[in-house]
């Protein structure tokens, strides 16, 4: 046997225990994040390397603080930071929901179904869900009545709650 580039004591993983080592450490990045949402959200202590601590519920805060060797942890934090830069909000959100999807394709993994087939999976259940909200859309009640919602609501901000469901882009209120 040849040279090892592991470290003294470090462990390696092959296969399925490899595909299983990282799942698990990837969901439990979303674990961490999960408990400071809403208004009964949790504090977080962190304490960096050289010993400043911080505390905070927020999660983009959290994530940018952490310091991660798993892959697929690392990808999540990315989505993360994208989801920050790109709209500003929804950090913590965005890796809940990447961490439950992880999360329900770990059995699908452990029956051999391909990764492919459960992204295709995915694909088809967004086309859907894209569907049934286009049909219960919500129109503002005070707006013309011929535009879609999304021509007067260029940030997809939620409509007022008077508003009812609109369908084929008409406004149905009363």
């Amino acid at each position: 046997m040849g040279p090892s580039v592991l470290q003294q004591g470090a462990q390696e993983f092959k296969g399925q225990d490899a595909k299983l080592s990282i799942i698990i450490g990837a969901m439990a990045v979303p674990d961490i994040v999960k408990s400071t949402l809403g208004p009964k959200g949790m504090d977080k202590i962190l304490q960096s390397m050289n010993g400043d601590i911080t505390v905070t519920n927020d999660g983009a805060t959290i994530l940018r603080r952490l310091t991660l060797d798993n892959p697929a942890a690392k990808i999540l934090v990315d989505i993360s930071k994208t989801q920050d830069e790109e709209v500003g909000d929804g950090t913590t959100t965005v890796c809940i929901l990447a961490g439950a999807l992880l999360a329900e394709a770990d059995p699908l993994l452990s029956q051999q179904i391909h990764p492919q087939t459960i992204i295709e999976g995915w694909r088809l259940a967004l086309k859907a869900a894209r569907t049934a909200l286009e049909v219960i859309r919500v129109l503002p009640t005070s707006r013309a009545r011929t535009r879609p919602c999304t021509a007067r609501c260029p940030q997809y901000r939620l409509a007022p709650p008077r508003a009812r469901p609109c369908r084929k882009g008409r406004d149905v209120s009363n």
